[in-house]
């Protein structure tokens, strides 16, 4: 039966994760163990924790804001909790030898004994407890097999692949376990009850006492097998040996998060030593870590700040002076205007798809203040392209064009046309809007907010 539940788990922690795209986490490098590759937007990504031992280790993944806490399950932890499987190996291997020393005693009397029906008892008694000798040594086999197991799960392996090479070739049975621990109770009874007889039969007091001190000899060997309940001992190996057959106790699954909206799916990742089952191994501590897999694909809107330069003739105002003035009247001629870089302050918004990297290309518009020579502001609007760099805190690199209020002549006048010179220049121009190239940096900081 708990094999089966173990296969039951092991089949929905596998179909928990079978869609989801995965980062790679090494405990015993304490890093990631393989590139982080982008996850696809509006799929599930899920972290996976190679190379621990889930049995020493307890285990925290957050993603995002869902915790997943990865114990042992119940059932090991309550096996290591035990005071020392070692040591019920000893004791138990202990009263083996106590039965073995019962039996000799036994075999000693039966040699002087004189032919009769004392003898044949005694024989009989022998018989019985050379049959209890054996069924005791297999439950000697499966406490010495619990304790090697418990040994072999509590070493810091770096890889199940070195705790693989150290396992017991073939493993016990539950079956068999069972089937030797129910023999072993019956041939116990089985010798005891005629040790009984042996001693109501027994010829002299001399044999009489020397059969007394047998059978509490064997009697103290029952008890040193049977300290603890046997058929919770076949449990412990049976959890054991399924534990210890895979790496899925060697590794930690994160939960499954939709990358759905968002630009990064974050993992915080807690290790801490379990008191219980690692209180023989030597202090240490390990800093909480996070790991980022990137989205790829979806749209993602941003803004940011920075300083643009028109340049061209669109982004200069047209100038005049009046030439070959007589008489009040001048020919009203254009200037030379050299300036033709005018930078300005803008605030922009940027539209560009998700490429799991730390550059992208995109749309972007702004508005913005233009500086004049005279150190005013004039509006000014801005559409183009992105270049993002950066991750987190961007630069941006913009281009396109500019719409820039600039002077213009006023439609009443021409260039070329004669008009009395008391006509101030500032009074033949206008605002108009014209179209220049514009390139610029704008810087970004981006708030990390995790979506609930």
């Amino acid at each position: 039966m708990k094999t089966r539940v173990f296969a039951l788990n092991l089949l929905l922690a596998a179909t928990t994760v079978a869609k989801a795209q995965h980062a790679t986490f090494d405990f015993p490098s304490w890093s990631v163990y393989n590139k982080i590759t982008p996850v696809k937007h509006g799929t599930m990504a899920s972290l996976k924790i190679i190379n621990i031992n889930t049995l020493l280790y307890k285990v925290s993944i957050k993603g995002e804001k869902v915790v997943s806490t990865t114990p042992s399950s119940s059932e090991l932890n309550t096996l290591f909790r035990i005071e020392d499987p070692a040591k019920a190996a000893s004791e138990a291997s202990e009263g083996s030898g106590e039965g073995a020393k019962a039996t000799e005693e036994m075999t000693q009397v039966k040699n002087k004994a004189d032919a009769g029906n004392f003898k044949a008892l005694m024989t009989d008694l022998i018989v019985s407890c050379k049959a209890y000798l054996m069924e005791a040594d297999k439950i000697v086999e499966i406490k010495s097999r619990r304790a090697e197991l418990t040994a072999l799960a509590k070493f810091p392996w770096e890889k199940y692949a070195l705790l693989a090479e150290k396992l017991p070739k073939v493993p016990l049975v539950d079956s068999d376990m069972r089937r030797d621990i129910n023999n072993f109770q019956k041939t116990y009874q089985t010798a005891e009850a005629k040790y009984k007889v042996a001693r109501e039969t027994a010829p002299d007091d001399v044999s009489k006492k020397i059969v007394d001190d047998a059978l509490d000899l064997f009697e103290t060997s029952y008890d040193h097998i049977d300290e603890e309940d046997l058929m919770k001992l076949v449990d412990d190996v049976v959890a054991l040996q399924n534990a210890l057959a895979t790496d899925f106790f060697f590794t930690v699954w994160g939960p499954p998060v939709q990358a759905d909206d968002c630009d990064f799916i974050k993992y915080s990742i807690v290790v801490e030593r379990d008191p219980e089952t690692s209180r023989l191994l030597p202090a240490g501590s390990f800093q909480p870590i996070d790991v980022e897999i990137p989205v790829k694909g979806g749209w993602k809107a941003d803004f940011s700040v920075g300083l643009n330069f028109a340049v061209g003739n669109g982004a200069k105002d047209a100038k005049y002076h009046y030439a070959d003035v007589s008489d009040g009247e001048g020919k009203l001629e254009k200037a030379d205007n050299y300036n033709k870089v005018r930078p300005g302050i803008a605030a922009m918004m940027h539209a560009y798809p998700r490429t799991g990297k730390n550059h992208a290309v995109g749309f972007m518009m702004g508005v913005g203040a233009g500086f004049k020579e005279e150190n005013t502001l004039v509006a000014s609007y801005y559409l183009g392209g992105s270049i993002v760099l950066g991750k987190s805190q961007r630069i941006i690199i913009n281009s396109g064009v500019s719409f820039i209020s600039v002077d213009r002549l006023k439609p009443e006048y021409q260039e070329g046309a004669s008009y009395k010179t008391e006509t101030k220049l500032a009074e033949i121009t206008e605002k108009a809007i014209r179209p220049a190239f514009f390139i610029g940096v704008s810087y970004n900081i981006a708030n990390r907010i995790i979506k609930k």
